[in-house]
C-alpha cells in the first residue's frame, strides 16, 4: 500500500504544508501510521484532507470542523476517517454532512426526521477532474498501473493544463523503464508550471540516472527553491555534488537534509559524510 507524508500531500494537493499540519494537529484526520514524528496517510486520508480544505474554504473554521468531527464520531463510532466517508451537501444556506440516513449540520448537530428533506440537498463537491485524479492514485496504490494510465490520459484530454496528471503519468512510465516517455511528460508539466517542485525533482532524477549530473543538479535546485523543506531533493543534491567533487556544496545540503529529516534512512550516512568531510 502506498502511503503519503504531509509533504507528499502538499505537493499532490497543492495545499500549503502548514495548512495540512494545522488540520492534522487539530485531530481532524487520523494518520494510517506514525514513525517517530512523521505521519503517513493512505488514500482515505488524501480525500479527507481535500474535503476539510474545501470546507475550510467555504468558511468553516478548524474549530467548528473539530466540533463537527467529535459529534459525528459520537453518533457513528465506526467511522474511521469521517471527512472521507461523508457526503458534503448544501441545504438552503447551510452545509450538511451525511452518510446513509444520518445527516449532520456543519457544527455536528444530528438532524432527526430529515428523510423527507433529503431531496433538497445539493451535492457541493460533485465528481470532477480531480476526483478522477484520486481514482487514478487509488489504482496506482493497488498496483493497477494500466488502469491508472488510462485515467491520467483521460484527465489530460479533459483538462490539458492539469499538471499533476502529467507528473504522475510520467512517474508510472519512469517506473516501467520508459525514460523517454517519462521525460516528455515531465517537460510538458514544467511548460504548464515551471515552478512545480515534483516535476523539477523527477526530471532531475531521470537526468541523474542518465549521467547528466550538471543538468540534474539545476532541476534539483529549482525543486528546493520552490519547496525549501523538500528533504529528498536536498538529499539528492548532496549526492550529486558529492559525485561532482563539489565538497562544500555537498556539505551544505547534507546539513539541510539532516535538519529536515534527522531520523531518515539516510541520516546516518549524512552524519558520517559530514564527520569525514566537513
Amino acid at each position: 500500500m502506498k502511503l503519503f507524508t504531509l509533504r507528499d500531500l502538499a505537493r499532490l494537493l497543492n495545499i500549503p504544508y502548514k495548512t495540512l499540519l494545522k488540520i492534522e494537529n487539530a485531530g481532524l484526520i487520523k494518520p494510517f501510521k506514525k514513525e517517530g514524528n512523521e505521519s503517513f496517510f493512505d488514500f482515505k486520508g488524501i480525500v479527507a484532507f481535500r474535503t476539510v480544505k474545501e470546507l475550510h474554504d467555504k468558511g468553516l473554521s478548524i474549530k467548528k470542523l473539530k466540533t463537527c468531527y467529535e459529534n459525528m464520531k459520537r453518533f457513528m463510532p465506526l467511522l474511521e476517517q469521517p471527512f472521507s466517508e461523508l457526503k458534503i451537501s448544501q441545504w438552503g444556506s447551510s452545509i450538511v454532512l451525511s452518510k446513509n440516513d444520518k445527516v449532520f449540520t456543519s457544527e455536528g448537530q444530528f438532524l432527526i426526521n430529515f428523510e423527507d428533506k433529503q431531496k433538497e440537498l445539493i451535492t457541493l463537491f460533485p465528481k470532477r477532474v480531480d476526483s478522477l485524479f484520486f481514482e487514478a492514485i487509488e489504482y496506482e496504490e493497488k498496483g493497477f498501473n494500466e488502469e491508472a494510465k488510462k485515467i491520467y490520459h483521460s484527465i489530460i484530454q479533459i483538462d490539458p493544463d492539469y499538471v499533476n496528471a502529467y507528473v504522475n503519468l510520467g512517474n508510472i512510465y519512469y517506473s516501467e523503464g520508459m525514460l523517454e516517455e517519462a521525460e516528455n511528460l515531465y517537460i510538458k508539466a514544467l511548460r504548464i508550471d515551471p515552478d512545480h517542485p515534483e516535476a523539477n525533482y523527477n526530471l532531475a532524477n531521470l537526468l541523474e540516472e542518465r549521467g547528466d549530473l550538471k543538468k540534474a543538479v539545476l532541476f534539483y535546485i529549482k525543486a528546493v527553491y520552490e519547496e525549501p523543506s523538500f528533504a529528498d531533493a536536498h538529499f539528492n543534491i548532496a549526492r550529486v555534488y558529492e559525485k561532482l567533487g563539489e565538497r562544500q556544496n555537498a556539505v551544505n545540503h547534507w546539513r539541510i537534509y539532516l535538519s529536515l529529516d534527522p531520523f531518515g534512512k539516510w541520516a546516518d550516512y549524512a552524519r558520517k559524510f559530514l564527520k569525514e568531510k566537513a
